[in-house]
């Protein structure tokens, strides 16, 4: 996006002059280039020209399936990235100027090309191009984007409803129930304005409207959505339990619903495989659906609740962000403390600052 850099014909000078592979994917490297035409010759720099420290292109990292210590990804070299969102098999990124990218494996179309091609290296979601995207979440199979004004646009696998799409257009999902392309939702409903936040679990969603209303929709196993659901639920299209790809299967909920029960407006949600979190504009962390691996951090003896539930009353602290794994949760407070809890962290209980990690060089 910053044009031809020409970092490339650094590499053919002589010796002295010659930059390193790790100063040309080094994200400080590029900025320096930007600002002043220079390359830092065999030191990292330490500021930018004019006194800013702080680099314009923060670094994206990625690990796991192999790969234990943190890489690059030399791929978003000159993106500059506001939000990152990974999924079972996918990962999506935001850039500052709203241009969203996939790249993974797509067998559901989670990537939202238009087919289920698998892609080591990012692509722009062309079918995103009009909008201006603000945010980006990934569930197991599915991907879901918000926009800077409040639209929100969802693809990949409505196998259980997760996608919330009401009402499709001809042709918009396939014969397996996956949308190849990004499809937008409707609104709040009962509610003016748009979205606010939004969260992708293994088969369900969640959705903070505008107004500070929480909305869930997706499976209802595990009381995942906080939603009282029956046979008799006109929004339901699956009444009796079934078991489907190793999910116990209940009732679907096919469109976002708001969830009762909280005492205050909703801020930001969260979403686990089979359970679901809300911070609250009090500063105060609730959750709902599946305990029995602690991830509500609650009474080991209840393997689920259905209604919002306070989480965490150990701190006396407000709650400023909150993040969701497949069985366990973490939540830093206004103290700056970490409390982690669910699968094998066990009970929720405070998080060491970590020793300074050696620099690596990638």
């Amino acid at each position: 996006r910053h044009g031809d850099f020409g970092l490339e014909g650094r590499l053919h000078k002589l010796p002295r002059q010659r930059a390193t592979l790790s100063e040309i994917l080094g994200r400080e490297a590029i900025s320096r280039w930007i600002v002043t035409r220079r390359l830092p010759l065999g030191r990292p720099p330490t500021e930018l020209e004019g006194g800013d420290d702080r680099s314009p292109l923060p670094d994206v990292m990625q690990w796991g399936r192999g790969a234990r210590l943190p890489r690059i990804r030399d791929d978003l070299a000159g993106v500059i990235v506001t939000a990152v969102a990974c999924g079972g098999l996918h990962a999506a990124a935001v850039s500052e100027s709203g241009e969203i990218y996939t790249w993974g494996k797509s067998p559901h179309g989670q990537l939202g090309h238009g087919d289920r091609a698998t892609l080591s290296s990012r692509r722009r979601v062309l079918g995103m191009a009009p909008h201006r995207v603000a945010a980006v979440a990934c569930g197991r199979s599915h991907t879901l984007a918000l926009t800077s004004n409040g639209a929100l646009y969802a693809w990949g696998s409505n196998e259980f409803g997760q996608l919330g799409l009401s009402e499709l257009p001809p042709g918009g999902l396939d014969a397996m129930r996956c949308a190849l392309a990004p499809i937008p939702l409707a609104g709040p409903p009962g509610e003016e304005g748009g979205w606010r936040a939004v969260a992708a679990g293994e088969a369900h969603s969640a959705a903070v409207s505008s107004a500070g209303g929480l909305f869930t929709w997706g499976t209802s196993d595990d009381s995942r959505l906080g939603l009282q659901c029956g046979a008799g639920d006109a929004a339901s299209f699956a009444a009796e339990p079934s078991v489907e790809d190793g999910i116990r299967v209940g009732d679907i909920v096919a469109s976002p619903r708001r969830v009762d029960g909280l005492p205050a407006l909703a801020v930001s949600p969260g979403c686990g495989d089979a359970f679901t979190a809300v911070l609250c504009a009090d500063g105060r962390l609730y959750g709902f659906g599946a305990n029995w691996a602690g991830q509500l951090g609650l009474d080991d003896a209840v393997d689920e609740f259905l209604e919002p539930t306070l989480l965490l009353p150990e701190t006396g602290n407000r709650i400023i962000k909150c993040a969701c794994g497949a069985e366990h949760m973490a939540a830093a407070n206004e103290c700056g403390e970490l409390w982690v809890w669910g699968g094998r962290f066990g009970p929720p209980s405070l998080v060491s600052p970590p020793l300074r990690q050696r620099e690596l060089e990638m």
